[in-house]
């Protein structure tokens, strides 16, 4: 075991990602962070199997017993626990059926997927500026405004007559 005065804060940085990778579902940080490395790629996909192992007590104990799985999440959290302290001492816990499986996990389309170009998103003053433009601008052709038109033929007004008046 180093002590930890004596390496690098990059170091300290991708022993903490190693061994936050057991936690379930944050294997993706360490993917992200540093999936050009071999170690920390095998630390993530360890994780990323931890986490497929972690629902098997979450249905053992919702379907079967809650005793049964609580134990199993006993066995789980020992293996997490020792997992997560060999990685932070930059050592890896090895047991060969996990990592035989573990490899199998393609982590690097995440890699692959997340790597595409990023489309350069407009500013809102560069919208802004587009829209006055597009507003302002004259048209080629004069318009002649357009005068009121008087009417041509005069309004009366006639009020109905009662055609049935007696006297």
């Amino acid at each position: 075991m180093t002590d930890l005065n004596q390496i690098s804060q990059e170091e300290k940085q991708n022993r903490f990602l190693d061994a936050l990778s057991y936690v379930p579902f944050l294997f993706i940080l360490n993917t992200l962070q540093n999936g050009k490395n071999e170690g920390a790629m095998w630390h993530a996909k360890m994780g990323a199997l931890a986490t497929a192992i972690f629902m098997i007590p979450v249905f053992v104990a919702a379907f079967v017993s809650v005793f049964f799985g609580g134990m199993l999440y006993g066995f789980f959290f020992l293996y997490i626990g020792l997992s997560a302290y060999k990685a932070w001492n930059a050592d890896k816990l090895d047991i060969p059926a996990l990592s035989k499986i573990a490899s199998k996990i393609p982590l690097e389309l995440i890699l692959k997927k997340t790597a595409k170009p990023v489309v350069e998103v407009p500013t809102s003053s560069q919208i802004v500026t587009t829209a006055s433009a597009e507003a302002i601008k004259v048209p080629a052709t004069p318009v002649a405004p357009i005068a009121p038109v008087a009417p041509t033929t005069p309004i009366t007004t006639t009020q109905p007559t009662n055609t049935n008046q007696t006297t």
